[in-house]
């Protein structure tokens, strides 16, 4: 699933989440995933100077070929927001 989203301030990464597991970036875009027992969420960001813009976002079951449990990616997510 690729779904888009709203610009936001750079703050947008100061969401709760704590470091990405992964990050890479091409181009101009950078990629965060975080990884859950779940499912894997993908950010896709274009950062300039003070301002960072989710462009798309994907999210995928941990192993290929399985569908996504989108309820419990949704827990995975507000669980790691709340220990943070």
């Amino acid at each position: 699933h690729r779904h888009r989203w709203s610009e936001v301030r750079s703050g947008c990464c100061d969401h709760g989440w704590g470091e990405a597991n992964f990050t890479r970036t091409e181009g101009e875009v950078e990629t965060w995933q975080y990884r859950f027992e779940t499912c894997v969420v993908d950010y896709f960001l274009v950062v300039d100077s003070d301002t960072a813009k989710i462009v798309s976002w994907a999210w995928r079951a941990p192993v290929i070929g399985a569908q996504v449990d989108e309820t419990a990616c949704r827990r995975a997510l507000a669980g790691r927001d709340s220990a943070s």
